[in-house]
Protein backbone atom coordinates (compact mmCIF):
# COMPACT_ATOMS: atom_id res chain seq x y z
CA UNK A 1 0.00 0.00 0.00
CA UNK A 2 0.99 3.60 -1.15
CA UNK A 3 -1.95 5.80 -0.40
CA UNK A 4 -4.70 5.02 1.78
CA UNK A 5 -7.82 6.94 1.51
CA UNK A 6 -11.14 7.00 3.02
CA UNK A 7 -14.81 6.06 1.53
CA UNK A 8 -17.45 7.48 4.31
CA UNK A 9 -20.85 9.96 3.61
CA UNK A 10 -24.60 8.62 4.17
CA UNK A 11 -26.03 5.70 3.17
CA UNK A 12 -28.61 4.52 0.39
CA UNK A 13 -26.49 7.62 -1.43
CA UNK A 14 -24.83 5.28 -4.30
CA UNK A 15 -22.20 3.75 -2.40
CA UNK A 16 -22.37 0.49 -3.46
CA UNK A 17 -22.54 1.14 -7.00
CA UNK A 18 -20.02 3.67 -6.76
CA UNK A 19 -17.74 1.08 -5.10
CA UNK A 20 -18.48 -1.36 -7.16
CA UNK A 21 -16.66 0.98 -9.99
CA UNK A 22 -14.12 1.51 -8.51
CA UNK A 23 -12.59 -1.51 -7.72
CA UNK A 24 -12.55 -1.71 -11.77
CA UNK A 25 -9.21 -0.17 -11.35
CA UNK A 26 -6.64 -2.90 -10.61
CA UNK A 27 -4.69 -0.12 -8.55
CA UNK A 28 -7.76 0.03 -6.32
CA UNK A 29 -8.70 -1.92 -3.20
CA UNK A 30 -11.88 -0.76 -2.07
CA UNK A 31 -13.08 -2.26 1.30
CA UNK A 32 -16.69 -3.93 -0.15
CA UNK A 33 -18.47 -3.64 3.48
CA UNK A 34 -18.02 -1.67 6.29
CA UNK A 35 -14.31 -1.66 7.58
CA UNK A 36 -13.33 -2.44 11.20
CA UNK A 37 -10.51 -0.75 10.97
CA UNK A 38 -11.00 2.92 12.25
CA UNK A 39 -12.60 0.96 15.37
CA UNK A 40 -9.23 -1.32 15.47
CA UNK A 41 -7.28 2.28 15.37
CA UNK A 42 -9.09 3.85 17.45
CA UNK A 43 -8.48 1.64 20.28
CA UNK A 44 -4.86 1.16 19.97
CA UNK A 45 -4.58 4.99 19.49
CA UNK A 46 -6.52 5.48 22.72
CA UNK A 47 -3.77 3.46 24.64
CA UNK A 48 -1.81 6.63 24.52
CA UNK A 49 -4.50 8.68 25.81
CA UNK A 50 -3.06 8.90 29.62
CA UNK A 51 0.31 8.88 28.46
CA UNK A 52 1.30 11.35 31.42
CA UNK A 53 -0.19 9.52 34.52
CA UNK A 54 -0.09 5.86 33.55
CA UNK A 55 2.50 3.85 35.14
CA UNK A 56 2.82 1.93 31.94
CA UNK A 57 4.33 4.22 30.27
CA UNK A 58 7.68 5.62 32.06
CA UNK A 59 9.25 3.70 29.63
CA UNK A 60 10.47 6.44 27.16
CA UNK A 61 10.67 3.92 24.29
CA UNK A 62 7.02 2.74 24.98
CA UNK A 63 5.76 6.64 25.30
CA UNK A 64 7.71 7.10 22.45
CA UNK A 65 6.54 4.64 19.28
CA UNK A 66 2.97 5.58 19.55
CA UNK A 67 3.38 7.25 16.16
CA UNK A 68 5.55 4.40 14.09
CA UNK A 69 3.55 1.36 15.97
CA UNK A 70 0.38 2.98 14.65
CA UNK A 71 1.49 3.59 11.23
CA UNK A 72 3.39 0.20 10.96
CA UNK A 73 0.13 -1.36 11.96
CA UNK A 74 -1.94 0.59 9.48
CA UNK A 75 0.76 -0.95 6.80
CA UNK A 76 0.36 -4.35 8.63
CA UNK A 77 -3.29 -4.38 8.41
CA UNK A 78 -3.80 -3.53 4.33
CA UNK A 79 -0.86 -5.70 3.73
CA UNK A 80 -3.27 -8.94 5.11
CA UNK A 81 -6.03 -7.61 2.53
CA UNK A 82 -4.65 -6.85 -0.35
CA UNK A 83 -1.59 -6.18 -2.88
CA UNK A 84 -3.28 -3.11 -4.42
CA UNK A 85 -1.27 0.47 -4.21
CA UNK A 86 -4.23 2.43 -3.31
CA UNK A 87 -6.38 1.47 -0.43
CA UNK A 88 -9.70 3.19 0.39
CA UNK A 89 -10.98 2.25 3.90
CA UNK A 90 -15.09 2.09 3.47
CA UNK A 91 -16.76 3.25 6.78
CA UNK A 92 -19.02 5.90 7.76
CA UNK A 93 -16.92 6.90 10.72
CA UNK A 94 -14.11 8.36 9.07
CA UNK A 95 -16.06 11.91 8.39
CA UNK A 96 -15.92 12.53 12.48
CA UNK A 97 -13.92 15.08 13.69
CA UNK A 98 -12.31 13.06 16.27
CA UNK A 99 -11.19 10.63 13.83
CA UNK A 100 -10.03 13.21 11.41
CA UNK A 101 -8.09 14.34 14.21
CA UNK A 102 -6.37 11.04 14.47
CA UNK A 103 -4.97 10.43 11.59
CA UNK A 104 -3.66 13.73 11.09
CA UNK A 105 -1.98 13.41 14.54
CA UNK A 106 -0.17 10.16 13.38
CA UNK A 107 0.55 10.08 9.83
CA UNK A 108 0.74 14.33 10.25
CA UNK A 109 -1.37 15.32 7.28
CA UNK A 110 -5.04 15.49 6.60
CA UNK A 111 -6.89 12.36 5.23
CA UNK A 112 -8.95 12.47 1.92
CA UNK A 113 -12.83 11.03 2.25
CA UNK A 114 -15.36 10.50 -0.63
CA UNK A 115 -18.70 10.97 0.66
CA UNK A 116 -21.39 10.03 -1.48
CA UNK A 117 -24.59 11.94 0.08
CA UNK A 118 -28.29 12.15 -1.11
CA UNK A 119 -31.35 14.69 -0.55
CA UNK A 120 -32.01 13.53 2.60
CA UNK A 121 -36.21 12.33 1.83
CA UNK A 122 -34.65 10.58 -0.66
CA UNK A 123 -32.85 8.79 1.55
CA UNK A 124 -35.18 7.97 3.79
CA UNK A 125 -37.76 6.95 1.31
CA UNK A 126 -35.42 4.33 -0.22
CA UNK A 127 -35.25 3.07 3.15
CA UNK A 128 -38.72 2.61 3.55
CA UNK A 129 -39.14 1.40 0.43
CA UNK A 130 -36.37 -1.63 1.53
CA UNK A 131 -38.05 -2.73 4.95
CA UNK A 132 -41.21 -2.34 3.30
CA UNK A 133 -40.29 -4.80 0.26
CA UNK A 134 -38.57 -7.10 3.22
CA UNK A 135 -41.88 -7.03 5.26
CA UNK A 136 -40.16 -4.76 8.08
CA UNK A 137 -40.53 -1.63 9.75
CA UNK A 138 -37.90 0.60 9.12
CA UNK A 139 -39.01 3.89 12.08
CA UNK A 140 -38.45 0.91 14.68
CA UNK A 141 -35.01 0.25 13.15
CA UNK A 142 -31.52 1.82 14.17
CA UNK A 143 -30.72 2.20 11.23
CA UNK A 144 -32.90 5.02 11.28
CA UNK A 145 -30.87 5.98 14.12
CA UNK A 146 -27.59 5.70 12.45
CA UNK A 147 -28.52 7.53 9.54
CA UNK A 148 -28.91 10.66 12.07
CA UNK A 149 -25.83 10.29 13.40
CA UNK A 150 -24.19 10.03 9.96
CA UNK A 151 -26.05 13.02 8.90
CA UNK A 152 -24.92 14.90 12.41
CA UNK A 153 -21.27 13.85 12.11
CA UNK A 154 -20.95 14.86 8.56
CA UNK A 155 -22.55 18.57 8.91
CA UNK A 156 -20.23 19.27 11.93
CA UNK A 157 -16.95 18.54 9.51
CA UNK A 158 -18.70 20.41 6.80
CA UNK A 159 -18.93 23.00 8.89
CA UNK A 160 -15.45 22.72 10.64
CA UNK A 161 -12.23 23.40 9.56
CA UNK A 162 -11.85 19.90 8.05
CA UNK A 163 -14.56 20.80 5.42
CA UNK A 164 -11.50 20.26 3.00
CA UNK A 165 -11.00 16.60 3.94
CA UNK A 166 -14.40 15.97 2.24
CA UNK A 167 -15.16 15.19 -1.37
CA UNK A 168 -18.87 15.17 -1.76
CA UNK A 169 -20.35 13.09 -4.29
CA UNK A 170 -24.09 13.94 -5.15
CA UNK A 171 -26.01 10.78 -6.03
CA UNK A 172 -27.87 13.15 -9.03
CA UNK A 173 -24.76 14.22 -9.96
CA UNK A 174 -22.91 10.36 -10.01
CA UNK A 175 -26.11 9.46 -11.59
CA UNK A 176 -26.67 11.91 -14.26
CA UNK A 177 -22.80 12.50 -15.14
CA UNK A 178 -20.95 9.53 -13.99
CA UNK A 179 -17.70 10.14 -15.66
CA UNK A 180 -17.48 13.77 -14.36
CA UNK A 181 -17.78 12.21 -10.72
CA UNK A 182 -15.30 9.32 -11.47
CA UNK A 183 -12.63 12.53 -12.69
CA UNK A 184 -13.69 14.57 -9.47
CA UNK A 185 -13.11 11.37 -7.02
CA UNK A 186 -9.40 10.85 -8.99
CA UNK A 187 -8.37 14.49 -8.68
CA UNK A 188 -9.46 14.97 -5.21
CA UNK A 189 -7.27 11.68 -4.49
CA UNK A 190 -4.71 12.84 -6.77
CA UNK A 191 -4.10 9.70 -8.84
CA UNK A 192 -4.35 8.50 -12.28
CA UNK A 193 -7.34 8.95 -13.81
CA UNK A 194 -9.03 5.26 -15.05
CA UNK A 195 -11.59 4.47 -17.71
CA UNK A 196 -14.10 2.10 -16.19
CA UNK A 197 -16.84 0.18 -17.72
CA UNK A 198 -19.86 1.53 -16.40
CA UNK A 199 -22.31 -1.08 -18.07
CA UNK A 200 -20.42 -4.21 -16.06
CA UNK A 201 -20.53 -3.25 -12.73
CA UNK A 202 -20.44 -6.19 -10.49
CA UNK A 203 -20.95 -6.18 -6.44
CA UNK A 204 -18.49 -8.05 -4.06
CA UNK A 205 -20.28 -11.39 -3.09
CA UNK A 206 -19.58 -9.99 1.04
CA UNK A 207 -22.68 -8.01 0.29
CA UNK A 208 -25.00 -10.78 0.40
CA UNK A 209 -23.37 -11.76 3.82
CA UNK A 210 -24.32 -8.17 4.94
CA UNK A 211 -27.80 -8.49 3.89
CA UNK A 212 -28.00 -11.84 5.45
CA UNK A 213 -27.37 -10.53 8.23
CA UNK A 214 -29.79 -7.76 8.58
CA UNK A 215 -32.84 -9.66 6.85
CA UNK A 216 -32.72 -7.11 3.91
CA UNK A 217 -33.08 -8.92 0.55
CA UNK A 218 -31.60 -6.66 -2.16
CA UNK A 219 -30.51 -3.87 0.41
CA UNK A 220 -27.08 -3.93 -1.91
CA UNK A 221 -28.36 -4.80 -5.13
CA UNK A 222 -26.91 -2.86 -8.21
CA UNK A 223 -28.58 -2.58 -11.82
CA UNK A 224 -26.58 -3.08 -14.89
CA UNK A 225 -25.76 0.70 -16.05
CA UNK A 226 -26.33 4.33 -14.75
CA UNK A 227 -30.14 4.59 -13.59
CA UNK A 228 -31.43 6.89 -11.13
CA UNK A 229 -33.69 5.06 -8.52
CA UNK A 230 -37.45 5.40 -9.46
CA UNK A 231 -38.27 5.97 -5.86
CA UNK A 232 -40.51 8.75 -5.01
CA UNK A 233 -40.21 10.76 -1.86
CA UNK A 234 -44.03 11.55 -1.65
CA UNK A 235 -45.24 7.39 -2.38
CA UNK A 236 -43.25 6.67 1.15
CA UNK A 237 -43.04 9.68 3.53
CA UNK A 238 -46.03 11.54 5.50
CA UNK A 239 -46.55 15.21 4.41
CA UNK A 240 -44.97 16.42 7.77
CA UNK A 241 -42.05 14.17 7.57
CA UNK A 242 -40.79 14.76 4.07
CA UNK A 243 -40.94 19.00 4.82
CA UNK A 244 -38.61 17.96 7.86
CA UNK A 245 -35.97 15.66 5.62
CA UNK A 246 -36.00 18.13 2.92
CA UNK A 247 -34.33 20.90 5.02
CA UNK A 248 -31.78 18.69 5.97
CA UNK A 249 -30.04 18.71 2.65
CA UNK A 250 -26.75 21.57 3.05
CA UNK A 251 -24.22 20.81 1.22
CA UNK A 252 -25.26 21.79 -1.95
CA UNK A 253 -25.72 25.18 -0.36
CA UNK A 254 -22.20 26.25 -0.38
Amino acid sequence: MNSLYFFSGLPRSGSTWLVSILTQNPNIFVTPQSSPFVEIFWRNYSIWKDINSDENFVNDKIRNMKIPYLRDLTKLYYKQLTDCPIVIDKRPAWHNIDNIKMYEDIFGKLPKIICPVRNVEEIAASFVSLFRNNGRNWYSHDMKDLLLQNYVNLKSTFNSEYKKCLLFVDYNDLVNDTPNELERIYEFIDEPLYTHKLDSVSVDKGFKKVEDIFGLKDMHTVKKGVSKSKIIPEDFLEKEELLVYQNLTFWDKD
